[in-house]
Order: structure tokens, then C-alpha cells, then sequence
């Protein structure tokens, strides 16, 4: 599948961000959404927790927050469960990228040849947008274009041919947006 059937978006609106589900599942679907500021040093300050039941083939404004209460150099973290099992994790920044006095996210990457597969993970000492992976081999990533949080790592998984497995994992490089904006 292309695209993730359950989702949560910020958008906003005249002064005002409005978290909308989406569910385009089969059936319904219990959401339970986590909202918080985070400065740019991954510090969290919860928001609201928000649970819903979302209905299929529809969409739900779920909670709204007036952009003042975003400082300069922060930004909203929102992670959704559903009961279906679908996650997520994303942010909303009100500024332009380039205004922001990003944090040097120091990002740890550590990869290993596990059952003909690399197993990545990636952790950050600050908020990291825009994690990408990259390698010099044809490559099934199981993830890419993250945003990773201090003291939540993610694991990436990596297939390849089996004879191009060590090339690969000799070439894997990660770029996030603090990194490719020196």
C-alpha cells in the first residue's frame, strides 16, 4: 500500500490549527492522538490527549489550538494510535525551516547484517527532521524521511541481495535537515 489508510494531520487556519483524522480503512476505527510542544532540543510539554472513534471513508476535526500558544522555536508533536494497530508520528512547525535555530541532532546510527536483512537503528540527541537514509545499493528501505526524538530510536529495515549486503551496509549514509542546512 502506498499510502497509510489512518492518519492525522495539522493544518492550519487563520490562527488556528485544526488536527483532522483521516479513515480510509475498512471499518471503523478508536484513535487515541497524543499532542505536544516540543522545543528543538526534543523537550516535550504534553498539550492534549485525545481520543475518537473515527468512522470509515471519513474525516473528523479532532481538537484545535490557537498558533500562539507555539513560541518561536518550537513546534507541535502529535503521535496517533488506532485500533487497528496503525501509528504514526509527525509535527507541525508554523514558521519557515529556515527561521528556526535548529539543534545539531547528533544522530546515531548503528547497522547490523541480521538474516540477510540490515537492521538500522537511528537515535537523536535533538529533534531530527527529514531523516533520510541513503545507500550506493539498490535498496528496500522499510521506512525513510523520519523525524526522530531524543530517547526514542527507530529501526529501519533494510533488504537487499544477499551478495550486496556488505557493500550496502559499507555505504549507508543519513541526512536530516539540520545536517544538509551547514
Amino acid at each position: 500500500r502506498f499510502y497509510q489508510p489512518v492518519a492525522v494531520f495539522a493544518i492550519e487556519k487563520e490562527g488556528i490549527i485544526e488536527f483532522t483524522a483521516v479513515n480510509d480503512a475498512i471499518e471503523s476505527v478508536d484513535l487515541k492522538v497524543n499532542i505536544s510542544i516540543s522545543d528543538l532540543k526534543g523537550n516535550l510539554k504534553p498539550v492534549a490527549s485525545v481520543n475518537q472513534l473515527i468512522t470509515k471513508d471519513t474525516h473528523h476535526k479532532i481538537y484545535e489550538l490557537s498558533t500562539t500558544k507555539l513560541a518561536s522555536n518550537e513546534v507541535l508533536i502529535y503521535e496517533f494510535e488506532a485500533s487497528n494497530g496503525l501509528t504514526g508520528i509527525e509535527h507541525f512547525n508554523g514558521e519557515p525551516y529556515k527561521s528556526l535555530d535548529l539543534e545539531n541532532s547528533q544522530i546515531n546510527m548503528q547497522a547490523n547484517i541480521v538474516d540477510a536483512q540490515i537492521i538500522i537503528e537511528l537515535s537523536s540527541q535533538a529533534l531530527a527532521f527529514y531523516v533520510t537514509l541513503e545507500c550506493d545499493e539498490p535498496v528496500k528501505f522499510s521506512d525513510n524521511v523520519l523525524m526522530l526524538q531524543p530517547g526514542k530510536a527507530q529501526t529501519i529495515i533494510l533488504d537487499i541481495e544477499s551478495d550486496k549486503l556488505e557493500s550496502a551496509l559499507n555505504s549507508l549514509t543519513v541526512r536530516d535537515l539540520y545536517s544538509c542546512s551547514l
